[in-house]
């Protein structure tokens, strides 16, 4: 059987399923990856292999070996294939990108991230809450999945493209979601036609990146009058006075607005979930000016929630994780779904206990128990910029309101490319005046 399935020799040993059991669990992957990486973890333990044909993956679950991928030998591990299916609309954006090009990439993108910038970000993320807030004045009984959706794009439409957007907003956000959905379909399956074939499913996904693709060149085109980020990369030159290319614009534009509004959202439709069950910090946020609780409930959300539940990557040479060799070129898989969870890592780990973040002189947890930004080089540079703006969602929202769990609901975790609910996020909202 491993000589059918081509197991390296330096797996041969190594914990996982195999046979029939190593095709159901494939299977599994395909419409429930959340529970299908659970039950890995508590079958065979911190490192699994499952050597299907198709796509040969290591998971590791543990906190050392997290660090040690992310952040400790960081250099020697690049981004996995999964991430190729999102090229067609993030092109060599941040997300994407490797070697020379990302290093200088990130240089050039870190400044729109500085404390500086945050600060004149801050009056553009009140007013659209307060926008969310009055759409939400005459709900009871709301899914508040859609307007956080629209909260967070709105944000970043604006901080991003400015106001030009705004003609192509919803337009633009159903294109996102058409493309996702055809890129998390295509990282799971065992085999996929190639995406100029004239399936449904395919003609949809390159309309949806055609669309996406003129949004950014429009306004390029046109020209830019408002200080956004999407202008001061079109003006931006080099050391040699060359400028941006307009696709490598596009790019890492259409990744943060991707990257930076659904995570967002994401996240605080779980913290919201949870303060619905736990309202005595919904007046713990209330009663602290100073955003610190609000951010520590934002982060435990994340920890429970984790809004991209994998990471992927692949080795460029040999290497030792957690006593294991790893032969270059390796697939491996980090699933903060399932570390987050351990309860080696976390005591009661599926209770929300936001005091775990309130104190944080360890930087969120940087020995690999934590990672819902990543780690290392290449962890993610909006993270400073989601905590702002969820501090100011959940102080704007819960000035105006209480939120109680609705009668009977269960949310539904799913994995699409982020953490999404199945069927929504049902939630009681109470005026508070």
């Amino acid at each position: 059987m491993n000589q059918i399935l081509k197991v390296p020799q330096a797996f041969v040993n190594s914990p996982g399923p195999r046979g029939l059991e190593l095709l159901k669990i494939g299977m599994k992957f395909q419409n429930d990856a959340l529970n299908a990486q659970s039950g890995l973890f508590k079958t065979y333990g911190d490192f699994v292999v499952c050597p299907w044909p198709n796509r040969f993956s290591v998971f590791v679950f543990s906190p050392t070996g997290a660090r040690h991928i992310l952040k400790d030998n960081q250099n020697n591990f690049i981004k996995g294939r999964e991430y190729s299916e999102m090229k067609p609309i993030l092109g060599d954006g941040l997300l994407t990108s490797e070697g020379d090009l990302w290093r200088r990439q990130r240089r050039t993108m870190a400044k729109e991230f500085h404390q500086s910038r945050l600060d004149i970000y801050q009056s553009t993320i009140e007013e659209e809450a307060c926008e969310l807030v009055k759409s939400w004045n005459d709900q009871s009984i709301i899914d508040v999945t859609d307007g956080l959706t629209d909260f967070t794009f709105k944000v970043a439409g604006r901080i991003f493209f400015g106001n030009d957007l705004a003609s192509d907003s919803k337009a633009t956000k159903v294109a996102l979601d058409i493309e996702t959905h055809r890129a998390n379909k295509r990282m799971r399956r065992a085999f996929n036609l190639p995406r100029k074939f004239p399936t449904p499913e395919n003609i949809k996904g390159e309309k949806a990146v055609k669309l996406l693709n003129g949004v950014v060149d429009k306004v390029l085109t046109k020209g830019i009058a408002e200080d956004n980020i999407l202008a001061r990369l079109s003006s931006f030159r080099d050391a040699e006075g060359a400028p941006m290319k307009p696709s490598l614009i596009r790019d890492e534009v259409m990744s943060l607005l991707l990257a930076g509004h659904e995570t967002t959202s994401t996240g605080l439709m779980w913290t919201l979930y949870l303060l619905a069950q736990n309202p005595k910090w919904q007046d713990a946020i209330r009663e602290d000016q100073s955003g610190l609780v609000a951010k520590a409930c934002f982060l435990e959300a994340l920890r429970i929630y984790p809004p991209i539940p994998v990471i992927a990557r692949i080795s460029i040479k040999d290497d030792i994780i957690d006593g294991h060799h790893i032969p270059a070129n390796t697939s491996l898989v980090l699933t903060q779904w399932v570390t987050h969870r351990d309860e080696r890592n976390w005591r009661d780990p599926l209770s929300f206990k936001p005091e775990r973040f309130i104190d944080c002189n360890l930087k969120y947890a940087q020995d690999g128990t934590f990672f819902p930004f990543a780690l290392g080089a290449r962890a993610c540079i909006g993270e400073a910029m989601a905590m702002l703006e969820a501090q100011i969602a959940l102080q704007v929202l819960l000035e105006k309101f209480s939120f109680e769990l609705c009668s009977g609901f269960i949310p539904k975790p799913n994995h699409h490319v982020t953490l999404r609910s199945e069927n929504g996020m049902m939630l009681k909202l109470n005026k508070r005046y």
